[in-house]
């Protein structure tokens, strides 16, 4: 496992320019969010859009739940690592599904590598290597409604990243996430 450097998201993240790759799918999610688009549609439209630029096979967005298990809120698409985080989620408790990327992401708050031979990965290993995929990094996005976390899959092939979007433009198009991802929670417990 590789951890990168702490994080530091805060406005100065937002005076990081985005590459067109990255701006213009979040853009459309803003305004997909501002028409009263339902969550499900701009996330998952916004996470297939951004999977090319982060040179991931797919990108899937946890949010820790009361119960310190982590739900899948989008996708990039459907996969048989969607379908197994969907029926063995990964947790928050420190048990066998509790040592996965997204916690570690948590418990250090930084960006972490994961690869899927990992011994800390088996829960999810078989559907992860049938998606051909090799390793994962997980991103903890700051929200204030809750815990989220990004993971992004890579295959063998593409397993550095390389000719992806550099970490400062990862981290500045996540804190921009989150703040809509705030923004669309507080409008969700506004109507309730």
């Amino acid at each position: 496992m590789r951890v990168f450097a702490p994080l530091a998201l805060t406005t100065a993240a937002m005076s990081v320019p985005l590459p067109l790759t990255l701006q213009q799918p979040l853009m459309s999610a803003v305004l997909a969010h501002r028409e009263g688009a339902p969550r499900s549609v701009w996330l998952n439209a916004l996470l297939r859009a951004w999977a090319a630029p982060w040179v991931a096979r797919e990108l899937l967005l946890l949010r820790q739940q009361h119960d310190g298990s982590f739900a899948v809120e989008g996708a990039s698409g459907e996969s048989l690592l969607w379908a197994e985080l969907l029926r063995c989620p990964e947790r928050w408790d420190g048990g066998v599904a509790g040592e996965g990327p997204a916690a570690q992401a948590l418990q250090q708050w930084a960006p972490v590598q994961m690869q899927v031979s990992d011994p800390r990965f088996r829960p999810w290993r078989d559907a992860a290597r049938r998606d051909r995929l090799a390793q994962l990094e997980a991103w903890p996005l700051e929200c204030v409604t809750g815990a989220r976390v990004l993971l992004l899959g890579r295959g063998a092939d593409r397993a550095d990243g390389a000719g992806g979007v550099n970490a400062s433009a990862q981290a500045a198009a996540l804190y921009r996430l989150g703040r809509l991802l705030d923004r669309d929670d507080a409008e969700i417990a506004v109507d309730a």
